[in-house]
């Protein structure tokens, strides 16, 4: 794993450990603790002499240890962060560390990804403590090589086809669909040979995808033969991933031999003008790309692009049958726009489409409330993401103490609508109205001249929790997450985590009426899994389902999910 990505996994982790504070200290304040770890105050006196901590990061294949890690202490309260770099013998060593009961410890290395200890999660280790003038020895970290695959691709005739792209994917989920994520790539050299480093274990499918064979060339052009071009194709021949192989990496392991060869395909071209859709005069200036936008993993393949003439007219090429969604985004003067357009290729190239360019614009709305209105709204951030994922703008703003907010470069697409967090404490959004429309379950197509009008209200419950593990001990130091069901399944801001204390109880507060599923995760790091319905299915037994009412007070026993558990539910995902 890169540095930077351990980092904001790092700072996630803490983020959620220390938003969970109870305390009569308030909100990161002085008394505060963390459910199941008691923390004791700031200290007020005279500056306590430090400490130091030392340890050893070390390869968790071969147990080598590992040179030139970054290895990074935070104390969870967020105010001492340290930074050390290893030695040729893995060894790092921390000196005047502040007094302090509760740091982590991690480490990141390129090739490398952060181990934790027994597949442990990190909400559930226990924080180290350094006393005043304490020495702090023998910690010891450890990092999981990644996985390297190489190959190379050919054509046909067995001929090296060079300067190629070459992807490495693996299945994941996002906002609760399963798509293909891309892990990484490279471009095959002039003996067709890739390798594509830094990959994490599991199942890697490979796909080769060419850009479109021959010249550009503005207008028809006379061939002697068809234009032909390489489709993406997965290993060993597939034409989409339901036929492929993949390869199976394990920690450090290089995966050599993944050769396949691509096949010429007859291809097509796409015509047509993009027109401003106020004025149907011809937009020029900018850009028109196609994407395959068949459904889930189907959809990766090359995007192919072109300018737009002065006319408006453009010409994409290069595009095997199959669905595409075109899109033009412009920026010219300050002033964006947006346009898209779905057209299907059969076995003839297609003319004169109609791509029409829509200006983006500015959507007005207000924040009110159901009874008492919280202290402030300016903590409230609105959040707009496109509910396609081909292309679109996003948009965002925050709300002024009047309740009042502007969504710049807004433009006509199907949007999700989510808050940056809950509104206050135990606030919650209740209603989201476009003019007329009622659109509570967070699914707007924006129109330009609508008011959004946002209703929050502060009747929400609580519920809680009673851990166990499979032999029926409370787990402690576990997080309890509560995920909309029903009607608000895709409202991400609905979501509520707790942690449990040493006797495996947990209390989830601040939950909006409606209905959830309970589960208790030794390992809930991964967000994209956890709001797959298909998921979730798989532990419909050790979690628990219940409708919360306004202002109600429920009670759950749910059964603990240990991160193995969660590792082979990954697996058995369709």
């Amino acid at each position: 794993m890169k540095l930077i990505s351990l980092l904001v996994t790092y700072s996630l982790a803490a983020a959620l450990l220390t938003a969970q504070v109870v305390g009569g200290g308030g909100r990161g304040g002085p008394g505060m603790r963390l459910p199941g770890m008691d923390l004791p105050p700031v200290p007020t006196g005279p500056p306590k002499k430090p400490g130091t901590v030392e340890g050893v990061v070390s390869n968790s294949v071969t147990h080598a240890p590992v040179k030139k890690a970054t290895v990074n202490l935070r104390n969870l309260r967020g105010q001492y962060s340290y930074v050390a770099t290893t030695d040729a013998a893995g060894h790092f060593l921390f000196d005047s560390v502040e007094p302090d009961a509760a740091y982590m410890l991690t480490a990141a290395c390129p090739g490398f990804s952060f181990q934790m200890p027994s597949g442990r999660s990190m909400f559930s280790l226990q924080p180290l403590a350094v006393a005043e003038e304490q020495h702090v020895t023998g910690a010891a970290l450890q990092l999981s090589p990644l996985g390297v695959i190489s190959g190379k691709v050919l054509d046909e005739d067995g001929d090296p086809i060079p300067s190629l792209i070459v992807r490495a994917l693996q299945f994941d989920y996002q906002q609760g669909a399963k798509r293909l994520a891309q892990r990484g790539s490279d471009t095959t050299d002039d003996h067709g040979e890739y390798r594509i480093f830094d990959l994490q274990p599991g199942h890697v499918y490979i796909q080769a995808v060419a850009r479109p064979a021959g010249p550009q060339a503005s207008g028809r052009m006379h061939r002697d033969r068809p234009d032909e071009g390489f489709p993406a194709t997965f290993y060993p021949a597939a034409a989409d991933v339901t036929s492929a192989t993949a390869a199976d990496v394990t920690p450090g392991a290089e995966v050599t031999g993944i050769d396949f060869r691509v096949h010429k395909v007859r291809v097509y071209r796409i015509r047509g003008t993009a027109v401003d859709a106020q004025t149907q005069q011809p937009v020029h200036g900018a850009g028109i790309s196609a994407l395959p936008c068949a459904s889930g993993s189907d959809r990766w393949g090359y995007q192919t692009s072109a300018g737009l003439q002065p006319d408006g007219a453009f010409d994409l090429r290069g595009l095997i049958p199959g669905p595409y969604c075109l899109t033009i985004q412009s920026n010219q003067g300050g002033k964006t726009s947006f346009g898209r357009q779905t057209v299907s290729v059969a076995d003839q190239d297609v003319d004169g489409v109609v791509v029409a360019v829509s200006p983006s614009f500015a959507l007005k709305g207000v924040v009110a409330a159901e009874g008492p209105p919280p202290e402030s709204f300016k903590n409230i951030r609105v959040m707009l993401s496109p509910a396609e994922p081909y292309g679109g703008m996003y948009a965002n703003a925050g709300v002024q103490e009047d309740g009042s907010f502007v969504l710049e470069n807004v433009v006509p697409q199907a949007y999700d609508l989510q808050l940056s967090s809950p509104p206050a404490e135990g606030y919650y959004l209740k209603s989201i109205r476009l003019g007329d429309q009622d659109v509570s379950a967070g699914r707007i197509d924006a129109i330009a001249g609508a008011t959004l009008t946002l209703t929050l209200a502060s009747d929400s419950g609580q519920v809680a929790v009673s851990v166990r593990s499979a032999s029926g001990d409370p787990a402690a130091r576990i997080p309890v997450i509560a995920i909309p069901e029903g009607d608000f399944a895709a409202r991400r801001d609905m979501f509520r985590t707790g942690f449990t204390d040493p006797n495996g109880n947990a209390t989830i507060s601040g939950l909006p009426p409606g209905d959830y599923q309970v589960l208790a995760l030794e390992n809930f790091g991964d967000m994209n899994f956890i709001q797959s319905p298909d998921f979730r299915k798989l532990f419909a037994h050790q979690g628990a389902s219940l409708t919360v009412h306004a202002n109600g007070r429920d009670t759950v026993s749910v059964k603990l999910i240990t991160t193995e558990e969660i590792e082979q539910a990954k697996s058995k995902l369709p």
